[in-house]
């Protein structure tokens, strides 16, 4: 009795947060454990295997608090681990240790001083203006920028590409109107098909009714002629000047590409349901790339 008083004595010395009625719901298993473990293989040594498992579930659970069982349970077995030379029992061992619940992350501390709040540090230069003024819009504060300092900016040719692109970017959002007939020169004299497509998205944003009226051209590139029909499909409203029937109709026998593609798109804006059956016999006409967008097009003329 001694004997045992002061091993327990020893357990709460080490482990002061474990609970006495946890070590005797556990100590018993750890003993069956000890005289299993040491001999040869029977069926008392899978009976002790079966018993520490169930104890490493119910110690490894996340959910558990911690009360410092979990810590005791798992130093023990790392004990076991150290002295046992039978490569089942390490293996079985090991296998428990990874039940071993991961530390728990110290709670932030919440400071109860004052948020300071640090004036904000307007930029220096052109660029700095034109961030300045993007950050105004999207806080719903007054732009450090004006109307007519973008515009000018955006037609001025002396600033670099990139400063005169952003101030008309900024300019479609604060003044649409002032900003579309720059947009749509801006998108007739690009070269590359991504600056194309940059203007192309911008024109998108504008509302209808400021988009103006620009008619098709035939001199211009073929990515711009089919951003112009793209726009042209994609609103139901846009007030823009379509070529005659005739003219669309010679953009559907065109060969399989974008222009071709975009000419289709547009259909169900330009043809009635009377134009049908023109409209078929060129969808028969059409390569096999180009069948499938036909027939859409074509159900959707009204």
């Amino acid at each position: 009795m001694r004997l045992l008083i002061a091993i327990f004595t020893c357990l709460l010395i080490a482990h002061p947060s474990v609970h006495a009625a946890d070590v005797a719901r556990y100590e018993p298993i750890l003993k069956q454990a000890d005289a299993a473990f040491v001999g040869p293989k029977s069926p008392a040594r899978l009976a002790a295997m079966t018993a520490v498992h169930q104890a490493t579930l119910d110690l490894g659970n996340p959910a558990r608090a911690d009360d410092g069982t979990q810590a005791w349970w798992f130093v023990q077995l790392r004990q076991r681990l150290k002295k046992d030379a039978d490569p089942e029992v390490t293996y079985f061992l090991e296998t428990e240790l990874r039940f071993t619940p991961e530390p728990k992350k110290p709670a932030v501390m919440q400071s109860s001083a004052a948020v300071t709040q640090v004036p904000y540090q307007a930029g220096q230069g052109t660029m700095a203006s034109l961030a300045d003024t993007a950050r105004s819009l999207d806080l719903g504060e007054r732009p450090r920028l004006t109307v007519d300092e973008l515009r000018a900016m955006a037609m001025d040719t002396k600033l670099k590409e990139e400063e005169s692109n952003r101030a008309l970017i900024l300019l479609r959002r604060m003044n649409p109107s002032a900003a579309v007939p720059l947009l749509w020169e801006r998108l007739q004299s690009a070269k590359k098909r991504s600056e194309v497509m940059s203007w192309e998205e911008q024109l998108m944003r504008v509302p209808v009714e400021s988009l103006g009226k620009v008619a098709y051209d035939e001199k211009w590139t073929a990515p711009v002629r089919a951003a112009w029909l793209r726009i042209a499909a994609s609103r139901s409203q846009l007030p823009v000047t379509v070529p005659d029937r005739n003219g669309w109709l010679e953009l559907l026998k065109g060969p399989a590409n974008e222009n071709t593609e975009a000419a289709w798109d547009a259909v169900p804006r330009v043809f009635k349901a009377t134009d049908r059956a023109d409209l078929e016999a060129i969808a028969k006409t059409l390569p096999e790339r180009l069948a499938p967008r036909a027939k859409l097009a074509i159900g959707r003329v009204r």
